[in-house]
């Protein structure tokens, strides 16, 4: 099996990226996360900008193809036509904008001729060959989305090489500043495309890959991938049957042979006041005590020889963010240590400061 990791961004993915976010007023802090090969929050917000900078998100041609419409994606992602012409036909691999533009003209969507529409996700359209002719404005009629962006995907589809040059115009110039731009990070996640030539190099890995998106690994004869920078927790990708190739857009964030990773909100109000509860010795011993079976403010206090009075004010407020459970047994009020929420807590803490530290660099 033939594989090709490369080593450059397909910087007209990653320009598309960013101009759908400065359309549809995404933040920079929704671009990228606090994990390891990720741009940093600020260098994104910079470069969005030094991109963007002399673009008129009001301009119709803007607007047309890079407006946003929810398709109901998971991860609230929205569609939009310059999305559609890009991820429909094209090799992810391709990384110089000109060969990525050609390579879009010449795909397989402009020779397959009739299709039938599968569905619309957030990155593009689905398709199938048609063995009878197909009218397109019925078959994207099919989509649950405005009739007014069934009749744009119509519009675009029916003369396909025609808007990838009119798309190309737009993201041509912006291509050029993203790419000095872009090459910094590039570099600093070659680390990250290593792990990822040396997963792929693993036969049981690709299959794996596969298996978990429902797809037969048989007659599979190479794999394509390239890193993405903008969005780096996400990795759409492509099976294509003929000629059995697999093509991946894999967002630095990602680890091979790992799941999804989790990104962490800051810690709450309640949270902070858990972690100074959990930083007193006497507290910590009635913890303690309570990790076996269920006991008193009484039986605590004549265990640990406390005040009954400051034992009873420890556990109202343990009791108050969860630490410990409550129950009455014989009229009389019982506590035990909640682990499970502790546990929560501090796997919270840990995350949160490991994001914080990573985005700093």
């Amino acid at each position: 099996m033939k594989l090709i990791v490369q080593h450059e961004p397909c910087l007209l993915l990653e320009t598309s990226e960013l101009v759908y976010a400065y359309v549809n007023e995404i933040p920079a802090e929704k671009l990228t996360c606090p994990m390891p090969y990720a741009i940093p929050t600020g260098e994104m917000d910079r470069i969005q900008q030094e991109v963007c900078r002399e673009l008129d998100p009001e301009d119709p041609e803007i607007r047309f193809f890079f407006t946003g419409v929810p398709v109901g994606d998971k991860h609230g992602r929205l569609s939009c036509l310059a999305s559609c012409l890009l991820y429909a036909g094209l090799p992810v691999a391709s990384c110089d904008v000109e060969e990525t533009l050609h390579a879009l003209k010449t795909c397989e969507l402009t020779t397959v001729r009739p299709f039938h529409v599968i569905g619309l996700a957030a990155y593009s359209i689905g398709y199938s060959g048609a063995d009878h002719y197909t009218n397109l404005t019925q078959e994207f009629s099919k989509l649950d989305v405005p009739v007014q962006y069934q009749m744009q995907l119509v519009e675009i589809f029916s003369n396909f090489g025609w808007y990838v040059d009119r798309l190309g115009n737009i993201l041509r110039p912006l291509a050029e500043k993203l790419k000095p731009l872009l090459m910094p990070w590039v570099e600093a996640a070659a680390g990250r495309r290593a792990e990822w030539e040396q997963y792929l190099a693993e036969p049981q890995a690709v299959e794996n890959m596969l298996s978990r998106v429902q797809i037969e690994s048989q007659g599979l004869n190479a794999v394509e991938l390239v890193m993405r920078y903008v969005f780096p927790l996400e990795a759409p990708g492509e099976f294509r049957a003929l000629p059995g190739s697999l093509h991946l857009h894999m967002g630095t964030a990602l680890v091979p042979g790992q799941p999804h990773p989790q990104t962490s909100a800051p810690l709450e109000n309640w949270e902070f006041t858990a972690l100074k509860l959990l930083s007193s010795p006497d507290r910590m011993a009635i913890i303690s005590a309570l990790t076996g079976k269920p006991k008193s403010i009484q039986d605590l206090s004549h265990e640990l020889g406390l005040n009954p009075g400051s034992v009873f004010r420890d556990l109202n407020n343990l009791f108050n963010v969860g630490i410990l459970t409550q129950e009455i047994i014989g009229g009389r009020n019982y506590y035990r240590a909640n682990l499970k929420q502790i546990e929560k807590i501090t796997d919270h803490l840990v995350l949160y400061l490991r994001q914080i530290g990573t985005n700093s660099q």
